[in-house]
């Protein structure tokens, strides 16, 4: 809740709203990602042990972009300051280089266990 209510606020404040769909696009992926795990490992637990590290980086990345969002927010009719125009520039750089990760994350954690499993465990 308090994710949507960040991200449409910034939806409407036009010096950060190009920052909301990047990252709006992440927090559904990571819902997405949550809503799998606790579907699948149900009946496969093995899931969540394959998954975890890229759940883990997935969260990261989003939270991290959650608050970059927050910080561009106190920027905003600061611009005037060097310090502040950075600060916008770098978290549009994370939302626009760094937040796109989230999509391989995202897959590789529906992609399932099974060829992780596949390899025998003496071999390690």
């Amino acid at each position: 809740a308090e994710m949507d209510a960040a991200l449409q606020e910034a939806h409407h404040t036009p010096e950060v709203s190009g920052l909301a769909a990047p990252l709006a696009a992440a927090v559904s992926l990571l819902r997405g990602a949550k809503r799998h795990l606790l579907l699948v490992t149900k009946q496969q637990p093995e899931e969540i042990g394959a998954s975890a590290v890229e759940f883990l980086r997935l969260f990261a990345l989003t939270q991290t972009g959650m608050l970059w969002l927050e910080a561009a927010g106190r920027c905003v009719g600061r611009e005037d300051d060097a310090f502040y125009r950075d600060k916008l520039a770098t978290a549009r750089f994370y939302m626009q280089r760094i937040l796109p990760q989230t999509a391989g994350l995202h897959a590789t954690i529906l992609s399932g266990a099974a060829s992780l499993l596949a390899i025998d465990a003496a071999r390690f």
